[in-house]
């Protein structure tokens, strides 16, 4: 390992190639995360202030190939164009993660710790549904529903009473069980605040 000291924007270089491979493998990120070993991570992060030079086709390529990585069905990119004018870049979804991370940090953590922590928090499954919003929450926002396990749970619960929906964000959409999405409209929002 290297004798640098590892930074946050080491974290997000990690953030930023987790979800470019897991986009060119159709896979979750969290499948990219638990593939390859703790040590590995530790290995990458330590490395990442070079790494980050390299092209990020060849890291890509190198990890898929070193660590076996293999292709799956989960395609990210598969929106409802009615609802999603522009798909984040992999590099603001590795800001989104990194923050989250860096949030949500314990004391007794390093930065691979909160990394597979928080990869593997059903959290990521709203954040990665590009339907609903939820990546533009602020990151103080995204990190408090992280910690209290999910978004918005007054409004969840107000609509799994009347509708048996299941919100996902606040950001304007609902998002029920069968992947239907509907706008919130203000009058509904006062109604329940």
């Amino acid at each position: 390992m290297g004798n640098d000291k590892i930074v946050e924007n080491d974290l997000y270089f990690l953030c930023y190639m987790i979800e470019r491979v897991a986009r060119k493998l159709h896979q979750r990120n969290r499948y990219v995360v638990n593939q390859i070993p703790e040590n590995e991570w530790l290995r990458l992060i330590s490395l990442a202030n070079v790494l980050h030079c390299e092209n990020p086709g060849k890291i890509e390529d190198e990890w898929i190939r070193d660590y076996e990585l293999q292709q799956g069905a989960f395609d990210i990119l598969n929106v409802d164009t009615e609802l999603v004018k522009a798909i984040p870049m992999e590099t603001q979804m590795g800001k989104v993660y990194m923050r989250l991370i860096v949030d949500t940090l314990q004391p007794e953590e390093n930065y691979v710790d909160g990394m597979i922590r928080v990869y593997n928090n059903e959290l990521c499954e709203t954040l990665d549904n590009y339907n609903c919003g939820a990546y533009y929450e602020p990151s103080y926002f995204i990190a408090r529903a992280y910690i209290n396990g999910g978004f918005c749970d007054r409004i969840y619960n107000y609509l799994r009473i009347c509708s048996n929906a299941v919100i996902i964000s606040i950001n304007n959409y609902i998002c029920f069980k069968d992947g239907r999405d509907y706008k919130l409209w203000k009058k509904f929002m006062m109604r329940i605040a």
